[in-house]
């Protein structure tokens, strides 16, 4: 039985992991292919506040909480729900706080049509 005990260890480790993963990254790689007024101050706004968000959770979440899951104050083993939309609140503020870069317009256009059709792709 002592194995299994181990291997179960490790799993909630892993998700864990790719949870703060997930809630630093994704709502950032999300709003950066999808919206036209993101920018890097609203990025790293979203990452860190996603970053935060999901380690404090999982801090109080009933696997790392001291008195276990009945006393635990956030009852989620995986911060996902709360995180990722907070991540993507904090990008959306910091968007709005930043100031938009002069070529950003015009830049997003490339992007987008680049990763559409690949024009331009051979070259890179």
């Amino acid at each position: 039985m002592r194995p299994h005990r181990i291997s179960i260890n490790v799993a909630i480790l892993v998700g864990l992991a790719l949870s703060i993963a997930a809630s630093a990254n994704f709502p950032a790689l999300a709003l950066s292919l999808s919206w036209k007024r993101f920018n890097t101050f609203g990025a790293v706004i979203g990452i860190g506040v996603g970053l935060l968000t999901s380690v404090v959770l999982i801090i109080l979440g009933p696997r790392v909480w001291p008195g276990g899951a009945g006393s635990a104050p956030f009852p989620l083993t995986f911060p996902l729900l709360l995180s990722i939309p907070v991540g993507f609140v904090a990008c959306w503020i910091g968007t709005l706080i930043g100031k938009p870069h002069p070529r950003q317009d015009s830049a997003f256009t490339e992007l987008w049509v680049r990763s559409q059709v690949g024009l331009g792709a051979e070259t890179s």
